[in-house]
């Protein structure tokens, strides 16, 4: 299922290279010159999500601050499922996988001999 933010859009993945460069020029002048990059890149989880989501409601919203973004959980912008979850059977695209088939029942029979074995005898 395909996650749906508040305004009927569907949600990408908190993803740096999915910013654009006016991305990072209201980034820039919302965190008063400080480089975006040094927190994109700076390996704390918390600095990386806050500045995504600044990034992102930046895009509707040109008074969004540091602070809001802090307070606004990440599952509210970004879609949080990851890429190794697999698509739900229901709405998962033509040719897509699906779910496994379930292995068949063991059969009570022996294994058949191979035929040199029984040419020998």
């Amino acid at each position: 299922m395909t996650e749906v933010s508040s305004n009927g859009q569907r949600k990408p993945p908190p993803d740096p290279n999915l910013l654009t460069p006016n991305d990072y020029r209201r980034l820039r002048a919302a965190l008063a010159g400080r480089n975006p990059d040094e927190l994109l890149g700076s390996g704390q989880t918390e600095d990386f999500m806050q500045a995504m989501i600044l990034a992102f409601k930046l895009r509707e919203d040109s008074a969004f601050t540091w602070e809001q973004a802090g307070d606004t959980p990440a599952g509210v912008v970004f879609d949080m499922r990851g890429q190794d979850v697999e698509p739900d059977p229901q709405t998962a695209p033509p040719g897509s996988p699906g779910p496994e088939p379930a292995p068949s029942a063991a059969s009570g029979s022996k294994p058949k001999r191979r035929a040199a074995a029984s040419a020998r005898s």
